[in-house]
């Protein structure tokens, strides 16, 4: 199984089941990946999250574990279109073993991490859907870990 770290529209059961088995979305875990900062990035004319990674950031981001098959993460390239995979450390959310120490990550090169861009109010809200679906104290720390 490949452990992927899921960290935006992902999170929400109903988008993931796009390209994920029930079995799959089901078993997700709730995690925290180190030294990554997310935020909103404009990719051609439409807003998304992103979410970059770098050993000099001391931020954090909430976002789920999905353990995949091949032809999951195959799935997920083709919907990821654009971002390229990479692999961040995690550690459990909620003091539940992992059993993984790093997870793969979709992320795509930005140079407009300092650019306020305001994602559609339908793409926000199946984001924030998704991290209120694991707890209150997740979708805090998501909006905390959202810039």
């Amino acid at each position: 199984m490949i452990p992927i770290f899921a960290y935006g529209s992902l999170m929400n059961k109903t988008s993931a089941l796009r390209n994920l088995s029930k079995n799959t979305v089901n078993k997700a875990i709730p995690v925290i990946a180190h030294n990554v900062y997310r935020f909103y990035d404009k990719f051609d004319t439409e807003v998304y999250l992103n979410c970059i990674y770098n050993t000099k950031l001391n931020t954090n981001a909430n976002g789920i574990l999905f353990l995949v098959d091949k032809n999951e993460l195959n799935n997920l390239i083709v919907r990821e279109k654009g971002y390229h995979l990479i692999s961040v450390p995690i550690t459990s959310y909620n003091s539940i073993k992992i059993p993984f120490n790093n997870a793969f990550m979709f992320t795509k090169d930005s140079s407009t991490i300092k650019i306020k861009y305001t994602p559609t109010l339908r793409y926000k809200n199946l984001v924030e859907i998704g991290a209120l679906s694991y707890g209150l104290l997740f979708y805090n720390m998501y909006k905390n870990t959202t810039h």
